[in-house]
């Protein structure tokens, strides 16, 4: 049986068209040049749980995905479903009983725990599913917002060489991270990043520091703070709540995906917690004196966009803000640190 749909590949936002096949021993995926991309005995291999009307995922040991385009597609492979779980499916009127009698005893539960179940799940989430969702939000982005960059290739070559060197100094994976400039007069001055490792940064955001390239830095790397710390996933799952958990436990990694893609363009506008925002300006200082970069750079970048309150461009400031809440704390503790 030929199955046509996405490959992941392992630890990487890489992904490419492939056609899968199987039989009673072993589970094969294509390129479609012919060429072997995982060739796997099928007792090792788990697919997710279908729910939803989503498509048929695989998830193979050395951690690559394997996504059916088409919804109507059942893989016959054991789901990777508690037995717990799979009673609660099959007996449907027990499951809806739960549902019923339940919801706002769950709701209280969850709303108490879930800024700390949230950590845990959001651990689990494969790499195929963190490149999917920011595709989709990227996607949605790009169609709305996004116009093309006006710097120079001179200007976003140095930027990117100075990021990458400084990743492959602080020992990080810089395959992992990919820098993407464009002109976004609805964002204004701002930096964000995407789930899976894309990092945006608008044409404001540069010209504003381009007097300072380390200052442009850390910027870059408190956004980098969110990805390692998975902030943007973490305020999705916290944001839409305990249905999206009970999701994630049934085994709905999927379906889970298409819910956080679907509703990721609103959150991303939304702000971090303050807790978030510190953890990624810690991570940004530690990074700056690993380098051997002071903490005024850091300061400088800050200011530099707080300083806008005096200038004609106060609602692109305001745009940043709404974001990347900034307090005279954060400067604070920002002068405070000590390199």
């Amino acid at each position: 049986m030929e199955i046509i749909g996405t490959f992941y590949y392992p630890k990487s936002s890489k992904t490419q068209s492939a056609k899968l096949y199987f039989d009673k021993s072993s589970i094969r995926v294509l390129a479609n040049d012919g060429s072997t991309l995982v060739n796997e005995d099928i007792s090792y291999i788990k697919k997710n749980f279908q729910i939803f009307n989503t498509q048929s995922e695989i998830n193979f040991t050395n951690g690559a995905s394997f996504i059916a385009s088409d919804r109507n597609i059942k893989i016959p492979l054991e789901s990777n479903v508690s037995f717990f779980n799979r009673l609660l499916i099959k007996n449907k009127k027990v499951f809806a009983t739960v549902f019923i009698i339940t919801p706002l005893s769950l709701w209280i539960v969850l709303s108490s725990v879930l800024p700390i179940i949230s950590n845990s799940i959001v651990k689990r989430i494969p790499d195929s599913s963190k490149s999917y969702i920011s595709e989709q939000i990227f996607k949605d982005f790009s169609e709305n917002y996004f116009i093309k960059s006006s710097l120079t290739e001179s200007q976003k070559t140095g930027i990117i060489n100075n990021f990458n060197d400084s990743l492959d100094r602080l020992g990080l994976d810089k395959n992992k991270y990919k820098l993407f400039f464009f002109k976004a007069e609805e964002i204004g001055i701002n930096a964000f990043a995407f789930p899976d490792g894309k990092i945006v940064m608008t044409d404001s955001m540069v010209l504003l520091l381009e007097d300072n390239p380390n200052a442009l830095l850390s910027i870059l790397l408190h956004e980098v703070g969110h990805v390692e710390n998975n902030h943007g996933l973490k305020l999705m799952v916290e944001s839409l709540g305990y249905g999206i958990v009970i999701s994630y436990l049934i085994g709905d990694i999927q379906g889970f995906t298409e819910i956080l893609s679907t509703t990721g363009i609103f959150l991303m506008q939304a702000s971090f917690s303050r807790e978030h925002e510190i953890e990624a300006d810690m991570f940004s200082l530690e990074s700056l004196n690993k380098l051997g970069l002071t903490k005024d750079n850091f300061i400088y970048a800050f200011e530099k966009i707080s300083d806008q309150n005096e200038l004609e461009d106060f609602e692109k400031y305001l745009k940043y803000i709404s974001t990347h809440p900034i307090t005279e704390d954060r400067i604070k503790l920002a002068e405070e640190y000590k390199n």
